[in-house]
């Protein structure tokens, strides 16, 4: 029976070496035995200081994102995430702008298939009104639009005058999520 314990310990030892060399290893070498994603903010955080860009790294994979800061200015959620494989991915994105009164805020990105101006408002409010972080990406709703851009350029366009107090709605001749029309007045009349 006491050889039978000896080998048990001996292995147990030579695992137990082997754990630690392979994280010495991994250490060395700038890398970790369980890997994280890496983030750095992208411009300033907008929407009283709650929402922030975000450039992550995860695995194979990297992307943009819309990161909810806490009260202590730490990362708390993105959307999309680098970590879920089914979620979208933004190729490169425009830093957030709020508008004049800090009700909304608008970024830009591109994925596959061009470039998308977003508008948001009320993320994950204090009084817990407003829109999961998980929601993300969100669609054409009362907290939400899309408008699909041409270029880059185009993109920061609408951000610049976005954040000077012009609306995104009125960027686009048509509204996406209703299919109206809306003239030089802002009024929208039913495309039919």
């Amino acid at each position: 029976m006491g050889q039978v314990y000896l080998g048990f310990r001996s292995l147990l030892f030579k695992i137990a070496v082997f754990v630690v060399m392979a994280a010495l290893l991994a250490w060395a070498l700038g890398g970790t035995l369980w890997p994280r994603v890496a983030m750095r903010t992208v411009g300033d955080p907008v929407m009283g200081g709650s929402v922030v860009l975000v450039d992550q790294i995860g695995g194979d994979r990297s992307s943009y994102g819309l990161a909810i800061l806490d009260s202590d200015g730490e990362i708390g959620s993105v959307a999309p995430s680098v970590t879920d494989p089914a979620s979208e991915v933004w190729l490169e994105a425009l830093a957030p702008v709020s508008d004049p009164r800090g009700e909304a805020a608008a970024v830009a990105y591109r994925r596959d298939s061009g470039w998308v101006v977003l508008r948001f408002e009320r993320i994950m409010a204090t009084d817990g009104v407003g829109r999961s972080p998980a929601s993300w990406p969100p669609g054409n709703d009362d907290l939400a639009f899309h408008l699909e851009v041409d270029s880059r350029l185009e993109a920061a366009r609408i951000l610049d005058e976005f954040r000077q107090g012009r609306s995104i709605e009125s960027s686009s001749s048509t509204d996406q999520s209703t299919g109206t029309e809306v003239d030089a007045t802002g009024d929208a009349s039913s495309a039919g």
